[in-house]
């Protein structure tokens, strides 16, 4: 009769620590998830600014600073939306202004700003 007892009682106490464990994995699967994803976003939006400017840098080099902008934003937008991910305008710009900056600061022999 005791032995039953303690039988069920670890049988209970094993399935709720599973319980626990497993909703405590979800919860870090969750997490991690949703960080990876981020940073994949944010580094597709950085390629694409990067490629943007790259592309007016090389085939714009006598426009003004306003035209390269506009080109290098449309061709970031379109690409972002091709890829199907969607941006606020701001965070399109503050890319290719990173781009620029990370540009002017190797050809001046500098460190690229992370």
């Amino acid at each position: 009769m005791l032995e039953s007892i303690w039988t069920a009682f670890i049988n209970k106490i094993a399935v709720d620590l599973v319980t626990v464990i497993v909703s405590v994995l979800l919860v870090l699967y969750a997490m991690i998830k949703t960080r990876v994803f981020s940073w994949i976003k944010n580094e597709m939006i950085r390629k694409a600014a990067e490629e943007g400017f790259a592309l007016v840098e090389q085939r714009f080099k006598d426009a003004y600073q306003e035209d390269k902008f506009d080109r290098a934003y449309a061709y970031t937008s379109e690409k972002l939306t091709r890829w199907k991910i969607k941006v606020p305008q701001n965070e399109i710009e503050a890319a290719i202004e990173k781009a620029v900056v990370d540009y002017n600061a190797q050809k001046a022999g500098g460190k690229i700003a992370s």
